[in-house]
């Protein structure tokens, strides 16, 4: 064997490295990326959790959520600021999972049940209020409100 045919092995041989490689990389990536999908949707799922806990733990903000949700009035000026703040998280959580979900770093199954989770417990004419407020202001980004804004159509008959 000569020197050229020594050199052609040596390049079939790499070149054949350089594919095992290539391979192993793309089912690393795929794998690493199933786990962030997972790992994300464990910790939204966590914060939501401890969301919940949070308000049926305490029976002061529990009353001031609902009567936030209800718009029955009577809320101080602190229990205003709350209930906002409280539906300011809830909006901030939605947008994250929804952020998560465009970015294919979510599973989607799991963002269409978060979608109508949060539509559903965040429809209410206060809630739209406040949803408004932060998009007008510019807190939510435009996407988000264009994706999130369906669920406050048909509330007060609109």
């Amino acid at each position: 064997m000569n020197l050229k045919q020594a050199a052609l092995i040596a390049e079939i041989v790499g070149a054949i490295g350089v594919i095992v490689s290539i391979v192993y990389l793309a089912s690393e990536v795929s794998q690493n990326t199933a786990n962030i999908r997972a790992a994300n949707s464990m910790s939204l799922y966590a914060e939501r959790s401890e969301t919940v806990r949070l308000l049926v733990g305490n029976p002061e903000i529990m009353e001031t959520a609902l009567q936030g949700f209800n718009g029955n009035g009577g809320l101080t000026e602190l229990d205003q600021l709350r209930f906002s703040m409280l539906i300011s998280h809830l909006l901030d959580q939605w947008e994250l999972s929804f952020e998560l979900s465009r970015n294919g770093l979510m599973f989607e199954e799991n963002a269409d049940v978060n979608f109508v989770g949060y539509c559903q417990s965040l429809r209410s004419a206060a809630v739209r209020d406040i949803f408004e407020a932060n998009a007008a202001s510019g807190y939510h980004r435009a996407a988000f409100v264009e994706y999130a804004r369906p669920c406050f159509k048909t509330i007060d008959g609109e």
